[in-house]
């Protein structure tokens, strides 16, 4: 056992690592909990919710490009298949925003940890605020394609840094093919 730390002697964990759970719990029930009441309503969200399920059920509008408009295809492809698996469409269009809204924490942790290596309770801040980040919520709840494209940006920056402090050129690759995917969430970006 670690005598020169005070807090391992209690049989306590740091306050770095206790506000680190503290966060990733509150993001996981906060999602959880507001996923059965949120609707389709913000943004774009109804839109890519309709063109999923009118390429479900026409395959030859997913073939036809100008099907997309200007909406990224990538999150509308991810929704198809949820959407054909789960009939209500209210659900099944949000359950991707929702899975990316909670897997977000994991390169999150991971850049954040790189980034500050010497400050556990920086990290568990900055996954606090995450957690109740209001649009990050919103995101994660309805069909809106930000909580994928934030999954794919956090993970490219996550993998790019590591690619820079461990001179991999793997991980650029990695990062630069996630960023492309980003990219294609949705064109705005």
């Amino acid at each position: 056992m670690d005598e020169s730390n005070p807090a391992r002697v209690a049989g306590r964990r740091p306050t770095g690592a206790r506000l680190l759970g503290l966060g990733i719990g509150l993001a996981v029930v906060l999602r959880l909990a507001l996923f059965p009441f949120a609707d389709n309503k913000q943004g774009d969200s109804p839109m890519r919710a309709l063109l999923a399920e009118r390429m479900n059920g026409d395959p030859a509008a997913a073939r036809d490009a100008r099907s997309f408009c200007q909406f990224g295809p990538l999150h509308i492809e991810v929704m198809r298949p949820f959407m054909a698996v789960v009939p209500d469409a209210r659900l099944s269009s949000r359950l991707p925003s929702l899975l990316a809204g909670l897997a977000v924490l994991v390169p999150f942790v991971a850049l954040a940890r790189r980034m500050v290596p010497a400050s556990p309770f920086a990290v568990a801040l900055a996954v606090l605020a995450l957690a109740l980040s209001p649009s990050h919520l919103q995101a994660s709840t309805t069909a809106a394609s930000e909580a994928l494209y934030l999954l794919l940006l956090t993970a490219a920056l996550e993998r790019l840094h590591a690619a820079v402090t461990e001179r991999r050129r793997a991980w650029f690759a990695l990062a630069g093919l996630l960023a492309s995917l980003a990219a294609v969430t949705r064109f705005d970006s």
